[in-house]
């Protein structure tokens, strides 16, 4: 059993499980309402923060330069020559 003590009963929803042919009843447990983590807003940030900036002309360097600042705001690594061969693929298949 998965509920932890003390907490108050879990709503569920029946769900038929059809995958196999035979038909079964199975309970599915809601989230708790207190699990809930609200959105940040603008108030929430330090007035001081710096956004990286990186900038491109055309459709490829400026796409590049979109996942450039992603990656350096959220740390984590950058493939630049990885990332424009993909978009490559990508504008070709589109057109």
């Amino acid at each position: 059993d998965l509920s932890l003590i003390d907490s108050p009963p879990l709503k569920t929803e029946k769900l038929e499980n059809l995958l196999d042919g035979t038909v079964t009843i199975e309970e599915v447990p809601y989230a708790i309402e207190s699990e809930f983590i609200g959105t940040s807003t603008s108030k929430d940030l330090p007035k001081n923060q710096k956004y990286p900036f990186f900038k491109g002309q055309g459709e490829l360097e400026s796409s590049l330069a979109c996942f450039q600042m992603l990656s350096k705001h959220l740390e984590i690594p950058f493939r630049k020559e990885v990332v424009r061969r993909i978009l490559n693929d990508q504008i070709k298949r589109q057109g």
